[in-house]
């Protein structure tokens, strides 16, 4: 095990690591619910480090285009120092589409799996690496 690579080395490309599926408060169980459940974090944001989120010019709320190479989602970003600079975080259980008030489909936060290539993952079990996607991060202009 000592010689198996993570998923994908550092490239230019893909700098930063994202952990998809953080287990949150509001994500400690696999019951499906309505956004409007969760106190906080309806959307499920991105968590950055401060000097990453300086680096790229994004503040709390704002908006981040996360790309991987099988895909790509946007997430408010929230500033924390709880994630190390160069790797993000993503609650599980968000992408589910749900009626808003006035019975409209409205799609609440990001589908990690939609991110996660199958490509690259674990060679004996063949489970993908949801805890090491390497991702680039790019601020959504209003």
């Amino acid at each position: 095990m000592n010689d198996e690579e993570p998923a994908g080395a550092a490239s230019d490309r893909f700098p930063f690591v994202l952990s998809a599926g953080e287990r949150r408060s509001s994500t400690a169980n696999d019951v499906v619910r309505d956004a409007d459940w969760r106190k906080k974090d309806k959307d499920g944001s991105l968590r950055i480090s401060p000097d990453d989120a300086t680096a790229l010019g994004v503040v709390d709320g704002d908006r981040i285009r996360i790309v991987s190479k099988r895909g790509e989602a946007e997430a408010p970003a929230e500033v924390t120092d709880t994630v190390m600079a160069g790797h993000v975080t993503l609650p599980h259980g968000f992408g589910t589409e749900y009626p808003d008030e006035d019975g409209k489909h409205k799609i609440h936060g990001v589908a990690v799996n939609e991110l996660t290539d199958i490509e690259d993952r674990d060679w004996l079990s063949l489970t993908p690496h949801h805890k090491h996607v390497r991702v680039a991060l790019e601020p959504v202009a209003d």
